[in-house]
């Protein structure tokens, strides 16, 4: 189920990647991604656009969430920040997850 999806690892390249798109996602600047064909750099600028288009989103909703779901200038926002965060939900979780090889899902062993 899309709900459980989980990144499971710590790895100091997991972790720095992370790091990178939740540092570049709150700046507007121009970033240029190196590296070799096939490394992740498409995915890299999709997760930061995602995280840009939210960090958005989230700015122009003004009002409390609990009212704005009923103010019919909000709620479209409201309904789109959704959908983004969604689809960002779904690059970090299935694609991320795949480029870095991680098994991610239900694991008898972790206690839940």
């Amino acid at each position: 189920m899309d709900e459980d999806i989980r990144i499971i690892g710590k790895s100091p390249h997991i972790k720095d990647l992370l790091d990178f798109i939740k540092i570049s996602s709150k700046t507007d600047h121009n970033i240029l991604i190196l590296g070799d064909t096939g490394v992740g750099k498409e995915l890299a600028a999709k997760i930061d656009t995602a995280f840009q288009q939210s960090a958005q989103l989230v700015g122009n909703i003004n009002q409390p969430l609990k009212t704005a779901v009923t103010d019919e200038k909000q709620r479209p926002m409201i309904l789109e920040l959704r959908s983004t965060l969604s689809a960002l939900k779904g690059l970090i979780g299935r694609e991320l997850a795949n480029e870095l090889n991680l098994s991610l899902g239900f694991n008898s062993l972790d206690g839940d």
